[in-house]
């Protein structure tokens, strides 16, 4: 009961109309403030609402640098930061990556209103193309993963999406453990890359993350600075741009 009394002026400032503030709690479509009243839909009982909140309350995943053209988003979610980026750049198109079906599906839901320019593929990005084993947590949507055994599905390499839909502006990487292994191994896209932010996860440092990006060719690296608020706390990013 705390929790929620203390995210009541947070919920508020988020959901545009009192219907949105009621399913912000118990799932359903909340029309985001900071799209414009535009929907978000969130499922009951899931990470959805704190995804929510840590796109557009803490800011997660912006881009280092104002003029983009191109952005990828490897691990899409919900799509909502997939709806903040196209917001926030109406000129760009925007890749998105997200292999859990259900999650998948929400994200092309929510990017409805900018189908136009946002395309979102249902696969893990990963060091080739072929398949992976995800593995999935039940309240925790958010942290889908690669993993030694689980479901099939497809994965596809980010040297392929650069063959595919060119040189991105902007990369935002959240890819729940697979970063390592894609700044480290195949890595010849990141030649082609601008800027980047990597949201780290287990055993992978800011101090690795921080090296592997130098050796990539990136010319300024910093580990981001977490949000003053924190209740919108995720976790460690580090950002870089050539």
């Amino acid at each position: 009961m705390l929790k929620e009394v203390l995210d009541v002026p947070a919920v508020a400032k988020l959901a545009a109309d009192p219907g949105s503030f009621r399913n912000y709690w118990r799932g359903g479509t909340v029309k985001v403030r900071q799209l414009d009243g535009r929907p978000i839909r969130l499922r009951p009982g899931t990470s959805d609402a704190r995804v929510l909140r840590h796109t557009f309350q803490a800011g997660a995943h912006r881009a280092p640098v104002s003029d983009v053209s191109l952005i990828w988003d490897l691990g899409s979610n919900i799509g909502s930061t997939l709806a903040d980026m196209a917001h926030r750049h109406p000129g760009a198109k925007i890749v998105g990556v997200e292999p859990d079906p259900a999650n998948h599906a929400l994200a092309v839901e929510n990017t409805s209103p900018w189908s136009d320019r946002v395309t979102v593929l249902r696969a893990a990005a990963w060091t080739s193309d072929g398949t992976v084993s995800l593995a999935r947590d039940a309240g925790r949507e958010a942290g889908s993963r690669i993993a030694e055994d689980g479901e099939q599905v497809e994965a596809v390499s980010l040297n392929g999406l650069l063959e595919r839909f060119g040189a991105p502006s902007y990369v935002k990487m959240d890819v729940e453990g697979a970063e390592r292994a894609l700044l480290r191994e195949n890595t010849e896209w990141a030649a082609s890359a601008r800027s980047i932010s990597v949201e780290l996860h287990g055993s992978y440092t800011a101090g690795d993350c921080i090296a592997d990006l130098r050796r990539l060719g990136f010319s300024r690296v910093w580990e981001a600075e977490e949000p003053w608020w924190p209740r919108a706390r995720g976790r460690p990013t580090v950002e870089a741009v050539r």
